[in-house]
């Protein structure tokens, strides 16, 4: 819901207003988190940061506008890598600390984070996009420097039209990426991202590992963080399709090996299997593999494939099919171990990783090095074309 209502807001609003607004439900959930005495206060308190937390994937929007095309892919994987530091963080607290001063903690995070906001600028291409074309220079100078270009660039650029959002919506450039970011989200869904995390505590105790829980959960976000920077730096010096590519694969392969394991062991009592660590350590590699793209992409390119018209509203209806997509499979998981055991959840998990090598190869638009401008001109190109081809046929057959 809150992707949802942020989508609308950053087109009416601004981008940056549309983020400090996201931090409202934040600072509501996290209060009422600190000083709940029941239950249901908590819960009530969670639900509420979770709409900020859809708030949020105006973010991506805002980074994808401000930043150099060259700069543009580091930038925005920088956005998961982060979420991964503060669940470090938070989950390291909650070890150390009782879990109302967490709470308090991620309230006053808030608080500096909204006001930080007020001391940068607009995006460019937003104020552009409004008419407000001697505030964009001046965002333009404020975020790459006075020695740098001073007018908007190819980013900035903007096509003043009068369609209604359906006309705008059916045109290549729009309804293309649309498909390309909802099969993404529905593979990397598929692939067991997040049922790997969510449940990797029941997995590893199921495995018959003697690590506490909390240590367990530590140390995974503590890999999450550093193969998601390395997949950061990895992203801005290779192409995205040979990074999602190389990211299916390792998760792919990592998951068919743990299902084998299970397969040929599932009889046996855990006390008595062979190589007992072998299905954790398969399970960090997958986690370790799905930083290198298939976790950050999806996300990040919401805030790139989108024309300037409709992109406010798409990066709000894109992530919250993503949100949907992860509540459903994550609940839909436990029947599905239920129905098909361990080993065969886990093959699976490794079809969908193979289907999205292919995605990766095939139908991944690279994105790399592009300005926003170019990347909507890529299915531009394509209708243009499509349309001079229906147009000489049609003369060729009047003659």
């Amino acid at each position: 819901m809150g992707a949802f209502i942020s989508g609308f807001l950053m087109d009416k609003i601004g981008r940056r207003r549309a983020v400090q607004l996201s931090f409202a439900p934040y600072l509501v959930g996290w209060l009422m988190i600190a000083t709940a005495d029941d239950v249901i206060n908590i819960c009530i308190g969670r639900a509420i940061t979770g709409i900020a937390v859809g708030m949020g994937a105006t973010c991506y929007v805002y980074v994808a506008e401000i930043t150099r095309p060259d700069d543009r892919s580091l930038m925005l994987m920088f956005g998961p890598s982060f979420v991964s530091l503060g669940i470090l963080i938070i989950y390291s607290l909650g070890y150390i600390v009782h879990w109302k001063i967490s709470a308090m903690f991620s309230f006053a995070c808030c608080v500096v984070g909204c006001l930080l906001l007020q001391f940068i600028p607009e995006t460019p291409v937003w104020l552009s996009k409004k008419g407000q074309d001697k505030k964009a220079n001046e965002a333009m100078i404020w975020f790459r420097g006075v020695n740098t270009e001073s007018n908007i660039s190819h980013d900035s650029h903007v096509k003043h039209s009068s369609d209604s959002f359906f006309e705008k919506f059916m045109k290549n450039h729009s309804w293309k990426p649309l498909l390309i970011m909802v099969i993404f989200f529905i593979l990397q869904v598929g692939s067991g991202i997040y049922e790997v995390v969510y449940y990797a505590v029941d997995f590893i105790e199921k495995s018959g590992s003697s690590v506490k829980p909390h240590v367990v959960s530590i140390s995974l976000a503590l890999i999450r963080l550093i193969t998601g920077i390395i997949g950061s730096w990895a992203i801005q010096q290779y192409d995205r399709r040979i990074m999602v590519i190389i990211s299916a694969s390792g998760m792919g392969f990592s998951m068919f090996l743990a299902g084998l394991y299970e397969f040929y062991f599932e009889e046996l009592d855990i006390k008595e299997r062979p190589y007992d660590t072998t299905p954790q350590i398969f399970l960090i590699l997958n986690i370790a593999f799905s930083t290198l793209g298939v976790h950050q992409l999806p996300w990040s390119l919401t805030g790139e494939l989108f024309p300037l018209c409709i992109r406010g509203v798409m990066n709000g209806i894109i992530p919250s099919f993503g949100y949907i997509a992860i509540f459903s499979m994550v609940k839909i998981y436990p029947l599905l171990l239920d129905s098909f055991n361990m080993f065969g959840c886990m093959w699976l998990f490794t079809g969908f990783s193979v289907l999205t090598v292919f995605f990766g190869k095939y139908i991944l638009p690279e994105t790399r090095g592009k300005s926003l401008q170019e990347i909507e001109s890529m299915f531009v190109k394509e209708q243009f074309e499509m349309s001079n081809s229906q147009t000489v046929s049609k003369a060729k057959a009047e003659n």
